[in-house]
């Protein structure tokens, strides 16, 4: 028999499954822009990180929605200025750390909401 406790434990797998897939998107996105702002060709910079930036709250939504989390546009909304605080700070030192710091914080936050 199927539990409840079984089936939340199921959707927050998937939850976190789907949410690394786009998470993974945004993320290589941004780094590309990065590492072409650096390049001879700075313009190539400004689409990559446009989709990078716009999938970023996506990664939040998908993680809150699949999971079936109560309040799971105000988990959103917080991951997200969670994600702005940390991310784009961090990430003028270090790009790596900073995006993965401030992805794994807001999902975090995410799921414990």
């Amino acid at each position: 028999m199927v539990t409840e406790e079984d089936q939340r434990y199921k959707r927050s797998w998937l939850a976190i499954g789907l949410g690394t897939i786009v998470q993974m998107i945004s993320y290589g996105s941004l780094l590309v822009a990065i590492v072409a702002a650096q390049s001879d060709t700075p313009d190539a910079a400004g689409p990559a990180f446009a989709v990078g930036f716009a999938l970023a709250p996506m990664v939040f939504v998908t993680v809150a929605f699949t999971s079936g989390r109560h309040k799971a546009p105000v988990a959103v909304l917080k991951a997200m200025g969670l994600w702005l605080v940390v991310a784009l700070p961090l990430s003028l030192f270090n790009p790596i750390f900073g995006l993965s710091v401030g992805f794994g914080l807001g999902g975090v936050l995410t799921l414990k909401e």
